[in-house]
């Protein structure tokens, strides 16, 4: 790996969130309450909401759209999904000249053929069977305003592309996302401390070999909605479902049915 940046000595940082309508804006109010103390990879950090759009999966899958549109002036960027809390430290390890990914928890040490990219031809975003090794998550992504800046315009073009066809990408802008990532000649690989479950119950006994930090969760917001309460106020009742189907699609879908409001 070789970096085309220096990291600067007292490096700006933005936590962006894009958010469209009221529900994900209010869980992108309770991820900057608790980013506020526990987010501090640089020397100024700040956080930044994105009006985005309204509706799945557009809301997710035009956000890089958005950020390309808003991108903060900071020496360093990172797109989070809203329905986060910061619960660990969140420091500089998270800054790399390069840009920085997520490994996502509920496919740690899957193998490749499992994994659940993009294949159909059809799709812009497709990786053909026997490419990849890693799965990433779509919850935390960022680095260098630059690198960003090309990240995203590869993960968008990858998204216009498929809309123009007429084809709606399996996993949306994540499925973009790992496709750019599974060429892109550099990444800073963080593991799923940046992604963890809100109950990692069925993760620790099923997929991890390993325990990982809780720094930056990924909350159950059908548990939360369904008790009446708000993300803020502890522990989830029943977390992301992800690792308990047999198969790779079968885990994603019930990891982003337990998250998504209907």
């Amino acid at each position: 790996m070789t970096g085309r940046t220096s990291a600067p000595e007292e490096p700006s940082v933005t936590l962006c969130c894009v958010a469209g309508g009221a529900v994900y804006v209010r869980y992108a109010r309770h991820l900057e309450e608790s980013a506020e103390a526990l987010f501090t990879p640089g020397a100024r950090n700040r956080f930044e909401l994105i009006a985005g759009e309204e509706g799945w999966p557009s809301g997710t899958m035009f956000r890089w759209h958005r950020l390309l549109e808003n991108m903060p002036c900071t020496d360093y960027v990172f797109l989070c999904d809203a329905d986060m809390r910061c619960e660990g430290p969140i420091g500089p390890e998270i800054l790399s000249p390069h840009v920085t990914v997520t490994i996502h928890p509920g496919f740690v040490g899957v193998p490749a053929d499992e994994l659940p990219y993009e294949r159909r031809p059809a799709s812009s975003c497709r990786i053909p069977p026997g490419a990849g090794s890693t799965y990433f998550a779509g919850a935390f992504v960022g680095g260098p305003r630059a690198e960003v800046i090309r990240f995203a315009t590869a993960v968008a073009d990858l998204i216009d592309q498929d809309v123009r066809n007429g084809v709606t990408p399996v996993w949306h802008d994540e499925s973009a996302l790992n496709k750019v990532a599974s060429i892109w000649s550099d990444l800073h690989v963080l593991d799923p401390s940046m992604c963890y479950p809100d109950d990692d119950s069925e993760y620790v006994k099923r997929i991890w070999t390993r325990p990982y930090e809780r720094k930056l969760v990924a909350l159950d917001k059908a548990g939360w909605e369904r008790a009446g309460r708000t993300p803020r106020h502890g522990p989830a009742r029943r977390a992301l479902e992800a690792v308990i189907g047999r198969t790779a699609t079968d885990r994603l879908r019930r990891f982003v049915v337990a998250r998504r409001t209907n």
